[in-house]
């Protein structure tokens, strides 16, 4: 009987020491999860994260590309439309002032506006007088624009100006200008674009 209690007892430790064991194994196998569910988790934000990063550079740079191009285009229309039958008809005019040659310009500007979308064109001798222009320019050059005048009589080539307010338009316009050369190459006249960024500039940047 002795023998029997002590071996009654014997085995309910046993099972006692394994119930303890399948704890401990059941509490290591639930923490390994958890550290594996958390370690997944944070793989996959971060994968998500660098996901969103790479798209979000992608994005800025095709912007930036598409505002280099737009530019790239702008200072190409001022160097194309400040040379040619413009160039011929300026250095008529700085000749011989008539109001024919003076019409003629306007037409053409009329032709550029139309084929480009520049809100007005604007013919500027180099003391920083309006010759003419599409639109009629009641208080003269914005101070911006007589910048733009210098830095581009400086430059001797197309110039980028900035954004600014017009008082003649009542609203936030770029600008952009080409000198005019003689038959000797010196500087006659500027030419400058005047664009309205909410029709040109701001779609493109919202697309």
């Amino acid at each position: 009987m002795l023998q029997s209690g002590c071996y009654s007892s014997t085995n309910t430790t046993t099972s006692h020491g394994t119930g303890r064991l399948m704890v401990v194994l059941l509490c290591v196998v639930v923490m390994g999860l958890a550290a594996g569910g958390y370690y997944l988790y944070r793989q996959q934000e971060r994968s998500i994260i660098e996901t969103h990063c790479d798209n979000l550079q992608a994005l800025v740079k095709l912007k930036a590309d598409e505002i280099t191009a737009w530019r790239q285009e702008r200072l190409g229309d001022a160097r194309m439309n400040s040379s040619g039958i413009i160039q011929l008809l300026v250095q008529q005019w700085s000749s011989a002032p008539t109001p024919d040659l003076l019409e003629a310009i306007r037409q053409r500007f009329l032709v550029f506006q139309q084929n480009e979308g520049y809100v007005n064109l604007v013919l500027i001798n180099p003391q920083g007088t309006v010759i003419t222009s599409l639109q009629q320019k009641n208080e003269g050059l914005e101070p911006d624009e007589q910048y733009l005048v210098e830095r581009t009589l400086v430059a001797g080539q197309p110039v980028f100006g900035d954004f600014y307010y017009c008082r003649n338009c009542q609203r936030i316009m770029l600008n952009l200008a080409a000198p005019i050369f003689d038959s000797a190459g010196q500087e006659v006249a500027v030419l400058m674009l005047i664009a309205d960024p909410e029709r040109d500039l701001y779609p493109l940047i919202n697309r």
